[in-house]
């Protein structure tokens, strides 16, 4: 698959992942992503050469205010999966095209580390490369080089196959539910999409909420402050790597 395939994959898994179910999806929630794939959209369409008058063409959906009085921006959520509608139909006709004779590049042999504000994301790097002898990449080890955090994601997850995605509670809801920060959730469909879903991790905190709208992803659970627990379970995942 090539690089601006992927992005596109993985951003509409992104996008899938943050729709809210009621009639507005919060603009911060999801904002980058929108950006992201206006800004690959020509291109991703010049890659697929889709027939012509399959697409409706869809336009960067207007930010409304709730109009309660609160300042908090809001996309249309029917907006946000005319997009992901979008961008499934020009994958389809990719994949369609692409389905006879090819053959996909082998992964890179090194994985992407997600994760919120806990450190135990630090003793699983330690252990998948110092143990299982695997190296590992993670953002803010990385340069910035001028990118935003969304393009730096996109540019260096490239340079992995396979993502562990430490998920703890860093943030409640309204009612009070323990969640992982918005970016880890985003992330979960964003390497859904671009390594597959047989390819991503979840090392999950007990107690933390999961997103109903996550599937086919291995979870290992661990209990609060002891993310050790969960190191026999992400050996068994990553010795085929």
């Amino acid at each position: 698959m090539s690089s601006i395939v992927d992005s596109a994959a993985a951003i509409k898994n992104a996008i899938d992942t943050g729709i809210a179910p009621s009639y507005g999806t919060p603009a911060k929630r999801i904002k980058q992503l929108v950006e992201s794939y206006f800004r690959i959209k020509n291109e991703f369409i010049s890659e697929i050469s889709p027939p012509e008058g399959l697409l409706t063409s869809s336009r960067p959906p207007e930010i409304y205010q709730s109009g309660s009085g609160s300042s908090e921006e809001y996309y249309h959520s029917d907006d946000l999966h005319a997009i992901s509608d979008e961008i499934g139909i020009l994958l389809s006709v990719w994949s369609s095209k692409n389905s006879r004779g090819s053959r996909l590049s082998p992964r890179p042999r090194r994985v992407f580390l997600s994760h919120g504000r806990d450190a135990a994301w630090r003793e699983i790097q330690e252990f998948v490369e110092r143990t299982l002898e695997i190296p590992t990449l993670e953002l803010a080890q990385e340069a910035n080089r001028g990118r935003t955090i969304f393009q730096k994601l996109i540019d260096e997850s490239d340079n992995c196959g396979y993502a562990v995605i430490v998920m703890t509670g860093d943030d409640f809801t309204l009612d009070e539910q323990v969640r992982a920060r918005e970016n880890v959730i985003h992330e979960i469909g964003y390497f859904q999409g671009k390594y597959g879903a047989d390819r991503v991790c979840l090392l999950h905190e007990n107690e933390v909420n999961i997103p109903t709208n996550i599937q086919g992803v291995v979870y290992i659970p661990f209990p609060k402050n002891g993310i050790a627990a969960a190191l026999g379970g992400l050996t068994r995942e990553l010795k085929h790597l």
